[in-house]
């Protein structure tokens, strides 16, 4: 089984000025890949990939410090007291170039970048990084045209349906800045709720990205559960946990069919519901994500859980079930969406303009993979060249 490229969307600036609609129509081969990239076009007046001032106070980072071997890691995030930007900036690019040197962030080392880190993950030097950010480098929400990819309010079910239960809702929409560096990174995970989630790379070096499709999803908890047995004996959802790393290999020798793609400056990633994906930083960069909810995720939502150790307890909940109403009970392999439009004053919108509401008319049954009689887990020796 080989690692194959996600797909890469090229949208135009008017296919974007209606996100919802948009994202919730993704082409098929976006659902087998589990995440995808989107590159805005050249006229899209997005942020302006600019970094925060080196005086910006980044509160609680963590050194990230990895244990294991042969493509099975566990990953301790240790808290350090804040720092500003700037301090965190030094630190970390002399630390690379040390490594590096300083041309390491050519396009022609990215692949060699790559094997040194699954390579040395567990021995190198530990990264430091600054995640879930209060803030946003997005505009306000009035200065991008149209109902547009600003993360800072997203049009979707949770931000915009009469039916959102208010308090759920507000833990989970707000969008986030992570501070990354090389060798920083988001460990095997699903989003809280298993929401979608779409991230935006501001300014900085590229990430580097994995995804496995929602069908797949029970595989993956049922090998990283043989491989982490007594984490699994603790906590049945603890990769919720999000300190668990397996490599592309093991992934793959294990059945998971694996995309990935490289995030550069300006572009989004979008992660679909109940779609496990982890991810690298090649080096500094500045990231924003939010999480959302449109009709397609109301199926993984219904069903989502939740790691209940309270080893996770910033861990956000979003109950589907008040967005199930007036659904018909038939089965069937297909799935749409129509947009029916909603009076703005239904939804509290001083702005007088008409909001879109997309409701689902079907959706296709999730039935989760079964492991076979017999199977094993297998764990293959790292074979990675010296990459430089």
């Amino acid at each position: 089984m080989a690692l194959r490229e996600a797909p890469t969307l090229r949208p135009t600036r008017i296919e974007m000025e209606d996100f919802a609609v948009y994202v919730a129509s993704l082409p098929a081969d976006v659902a087998a890949a589990g995440l995808c990239k989107v590159v805005p076009p050249a006229d899209w007046p997005g942020p302006r990939g600019r970094a925060p001032p080196e005086t910006t106070v980044l509160l609680a980072p963590s050194v990230q410090h990895v244990e294991g071997s042969g493509g099975v890691y566990r990953v301790i995030n240790e808290q350090r007291h804040r720092l500003t930007f700037g301090r965190f900036e030094r630190r970390e690019s002399a630390a690379a170039t040390r490594e590096l040197g300083r041309a390491y962030l050519q396009d022609s080392a990215m692949a060699g970048l790559e094997q040194r880190f699954w390579r040395d993950l567990a021995s190198a030097r530990p990264p430091m990084c600054a995640v879930d950010q209060e803030g946003s480098l997005f505009q306000s929400a009035g200065d991008l045209p149209g109902r547009a990819w600003n993360l800072r309010a997203l049009p979707d079910l949770l931000r915009e349906d009469p039916r959102a239960d208010s308090a759920q809702a507000a833990s989970v929409t707000g969008s986030s800045l992570s501070y990354g560096a090389w060798r920083t990174m988001s460990s095997l995970q699903l989003e809280d709720s298993d929401l979608y989630a779409i991230h935006y790379l501001h300014v900085g070096a590229p990430k580097r990205w994995f995804g496995a499709p929602a069908r797949v999803a029970g595989l993956v908890e049922m090998i990283a559960a043989t491989l982490f047995p007594e984490d699994f004996a603790s906590c049945k959802q603890f990769l919720r946990h999000q300190c668990h790393m397996l490599s592309p290999e093991v992934l793959m020798a294990n059945g998971v069919p694996l995309a990935s793609l490289t995030q550069r400056e300006g572009e989004f990633v979008v992660t679909l519901p109940r779609a496990y994906h982890c991810n690298f930083s090649f080096g500094l960069n500045i990231v924003e994500k939010a999480n959302f909810a449109l009709p397609p995720w109301l199926i993984y939502g219904v069903d989502a859980s939740r790691c209940t150790c309270g080893a996770r307890r910033d861990a956000a909940h979003v109950d589907a079930a008040p967005f199930m109403g007036g659904w018909g009970a038939e089965g069937g392999s297909s799935s749409a969406v129509s947009a029916t439009p909603v009076n703005s004053s239904e939804l509290g919108d001083s702005s007088g303009t008409a909001a879109v509401i997309l409701e689902a008319v079907a959706v296709a049954p999730h039935s989760p993979p079964v492991r076979r009689q017999g199977s094993r887990v297998r764990q293959p020796v790292q074979k990675y060249d010296d990459g430089g």
